[in-house]
């Protein structure tokens, strides 16, 4: 926005953000929605509990592999 008001293309400008803001909450909706009709569906199945535990702690240790991973390299260098 403030490149577009720096060219004097204000209207340009609004167009940009009002389209990011609305594919963003969109998006986040989408989300949202498929969160939701997904743990419904979960609760449905019996293998599910074990399943979910199991992958939350696999999603856990993946973000924290990555974070090191990174922490690391941007020490290194």
């Amino acid at each position: 926005m403030l490149s577009a008001i720096a060219l004097h293309h204000i209207a340009f400008g609004l167009v940009l953000v009002s389209g990011f803001s609305l594919g963003l909450a969109s998006v986040l909706t989408g989300l949202g929605l498929m969160a939701v009709y997904a743990s419904r569906w979960l609760d449905r199945l019996t293998v599910a509990d074990g399943l979910v535990q199991r992958l939350s702690v696999v999603s856990a240790a993946v973000v924290i592999a990555i974070g090191l991973s990174l922490t690391t390299v941007s020490v290194l260098t």
